[in-house]
């Protein structure tokens, strides 16, 4: 259940006022542009894989390690939904301005009786002593997939030792496109594995599975690997994807589709430990997207989240790709149609005061398409978030986004368009919607024409710099083309 904070949606976001009336006023566009600053980063390639030919997202999330290196995953020539043998490398920085150094650590083996698993899944993640975990969608002894550890050096000239944990249960479904993974504070790790199912009951397992390990298992004990709870199929429940916890021990995640809103877009679900000893873990949806609709029947809760939430201080913080007003309100003023869908926004969801409460939903920022002199034409933000927040070191949420993005800083071009940017990386302040961009320079097709990184997608990881590391694709310019999912980017703020 789900309480709407109209006040915050009213008070921290001016479009919503403005819909209300036929034109935008001057002040209010003003206010509104001086609201978004564009912020000067910079934007490396650190890694191409030109081995894929296919357009196929073949390289996993990257994961940043100590010194500079990246950990990532690259899947088979074939398409990650289906199992691939898969490789672990590691990216070394170099000279300065020049791409990384790739190492590969580890390949999986091709056979699904493999006990060595294959099939890496995108999702890897650091622990606080920083060595790197990740699942396999395939493989191992029950055919389900595999938990693996990538020990970090003794020495700064070490080698990374990999390890097969162990092998997921049988129980797990096969073939795993989704995982997640992430660690308590006793070192339990809980993990959830997703196999789609658009449309079905996902029966037996469900949707997405989320089991535990211990960390008495994880050092070297007998425990079995729990299951502790499986997401059902509510209205065409389909991709789960992410895994957050909270410090009472609630676990959340999201589906990209499905639930009881309008055209089923998607639901944020919450896995709660038992009450009573021996008692079950329990499932409930907190919120369904495209539940609020405004005079013009647009989603104002946005549609369609991607990649999971983040807690802080109890709240939950996610993104959706589609749904808010922003582009039909350019539409408005340009007289246009009402109808379709938005360009994403940045929602929270606060806990109940009590347990029988319902969470309070409000938006934090709304994308949208209005340039700084309030022109339309050309994306002002970059919008259609292709990935979930991470936390910059200041608190802010930080997230890719995979289009939009093409500034007229200066307002001083009325009809500033052309094609738009390919994407962006992007900030927002929780506290008080604060929007700043933190790189814009993806695929600039207007002059200078460049090549570089285009769509960025998945999750972002910081290091202990500030630096951002992520995965792309990537524009050739000379040959006019696309060359797969195959980039990982660097942004340094």
């Amino acid at each position: 259940m789900t309480k709407v904070n109209w006040t915050g949606l009213y008070l921290r976001h001016p479009l919503f006022e403005v819909l209300k009336i036929p034109l935008c006023a001057a002040a209010l566009c003003a206010a509104d542009a001086a609201a978004r600053p564009a912020t000067a980063s910079t934007l490396n390639t650190i890694y191409i894989d030109t081995t894929d030919t296919y357009g196929y997202l073949s390289l996993g999330y990257p994961v940043a390690v100590a010194g500079g290196r990246v950990i990532d995953v690259a899947t088979s020539a074939n398409p990650p939904a289906g199992p691939g043998d898969g490789t672990l490398f590691e990216l070394k920085p170099g000279k300065a301005g020049a791409q990384y150094t790739r190492t590969d650590l580890h390949t999986f083996l091709s056979t699904t009786a493999s006990t060595d698993g294959e099939g890496p899944l995108f999702d890897l993640i650091r622990d606080k002593d920083g060595n790197v975990w990740g699942t396999t969608g395939a493989g191992g002894t029950y055919g389900t997939g595999t938990l693996f550890k990538l020990t970090k050096p003794a020495t700064a000239s070490g080698a990374w030792v990999y390890q097969v944990v162990l092998s997921l249960p049988a129980a797990l479904p096969a073939g795993n496109q989704q995982s997640a993974l992430v660690f308590d504070s006793a070192g339990n790790l809980f993990g959830m594995n997703s196999t789609g199912s658009y449309g079905a009951s996902c029966a037996p397992a469900g949707c997405g599975v989320i089991w535990e390990v211990t960390a008495a298992r994880l050092a070297g004990g007998n425990d079995p690997v729990q299951i502790l709870a499986a997401i059902p199929a509510v209205n065409y429940t389909d991709s789960v994807q992410g895994l957050a916890l909270e410090a009472h021990g609630n676990l959340f995640t999201i589906s990209v589709e499905g639930g009881t809103g309008n055209g089923s877009q998607g639901e944020v679900w919450e896995v709660s430990p038992p009450t009573t000893s021996g008692g079950s873990w329990s499932v409930q949806v907190i919120h369904s997207f495209c539940s609020i609709l405004d005079t013009y029947n647009l989603c104002v809760d946005g549609a369609n989240p991607i990649g999971g939430v983040v807690v802080k201080d109890g709240v939950l913080y996610g993104v959706t790709q589609l749904g808010g007003g922003g582009y039909l309100y350019a539409n408005l003023l340009a007289g246009g149609n009402l109808t379709g869908g938005g360009n994403g926004i940045i929602y929270s969801l606060t806990p109940p005061a009590k347990k029988s409460g319902s969470w309070t939903f409000g938006v934090v920022y709304e994308l949208t398409d209005i340039n700084p002199n309030g022109s339309i034409g050309a994306a002002y933000d970059v919008h259609q978030p292709s990935g979930p927040p991470v936390f910059s070191s200041a608190g802010a949420l930080v997230f890719p986004t995979y289009t939009g993005g093409a500034v007229d800083v200066t307002g001083a071009n009325p009809n500033f368009g052309g094609t738009p940017i390919n994407g962006g990386v992007m900030s927002v302040d929780p506290a008080g919607g604060v929007f700043s961009i933190v790189s814009n320079a993806f695929g600039i097709y207007n002059p200078p024409y460049q090549s570089g990184p285009i769509w960025p997608y998945g999750p972002l990881s910081r290091n202990a710099k500030g630096d951002y590391y992520g995965a792309s694709g990537y524009w050739n310019n000379v040959t006019q083309s696309q060359i797969g999912g195959n980039t990982i980017y660097q942004v340094i703020p």
